[in-house]
């Protein structure tokens, strides 16, 4: 798209596991096990950028505080941008963010 930049972060990990995120949801009580039935695995990998959202057991000074991915998603969206999480499991995670050209 003309006046947009997009840039795309991948790896070839273990990929985000949906059912583990389902899980993490409904433990957290920030969806229930009702709201989340229907869900399909692209919804529910997005449920990563959720306000509070960590599967971090222990927090450390770097990870665990549930703040982060919502925070990036605000700011991309603050700036006009979109972010796109695609998973697949034992096969790695790719984040395309998609940013207006600030000239």
């Amino acid at each position: 798209i003309q006046g947009r930049i997009t840039i795309y972060l991948q790896d070839d990990g273990k990929g985000i596991d949906p059912l583990h995120i389902k899980n993490k949801i409904i433990e957290k009580k920030i969806k229930s096990s009702k709201e989340t039935e229907h869900l399909n695995e692209n919804e529910l990998v997005d449920m990563i950028f959720l306000p509070g959202f960590s599967t971090k057991k222990k927090v450390s000074d770097l990870s665990g505080r549930g703040i982060g991915m919502d925070a990036v998603r605000e700011e991309v969206e603050r700036l006009g941008g979109t972010i796109i999480v695609n998973s697949k499991v034992n096969e790695g995670t790719q984040f395309i963010i998609e940013l207006p050209l600030l000239i």
